[in-house]
C-alpha cells in the first residue's frame, strides 16, 4: 500500500570456506556489522569476520560443504 511503512527481517547464513586449511565457518543475520538500504538503491550488508567455526556432523558445516562442491 502506498505511504505504508514495512518492517521486515531476513535471516541470513554467509559461509566462509578457507581453502588451504579447509575450515568452514558462518556469519548468521547478528553478526552483520550494518546493513545500508535506500530507497531505490542497492542494499548493501557488511558481515564481521566469521566467529563460528563450524565442525563436521554439523548440519551447517554439511550444507556448506554441499554448496562448495
Amino acid at each position: 500500500r502506498k505511504d505504508e511503512n514495512k518492517a521486515f527481517s531476513i535471516d541470513v547464513n554467509v559461509y566462509f570456506i578457507n581453502p588451504t586449511t579447509h575450515t568452514i565457518s558462518i556469519s548468521r543475520s547478528e553478526d552483520a556489522k550494518g546493513i545500508d538500504i535506500k530507497k531505490s538503491e542497492r542494499a548493501e550488508a557488511v558481515f564481521k569476520l566469521p566467529s563460528h567455526q563450524l565442525q563436521a556432523g554439523d548440519p551447517q558445516y554439511e550444507i556448506a560443504k554441499l554448496m562448495y562442491q
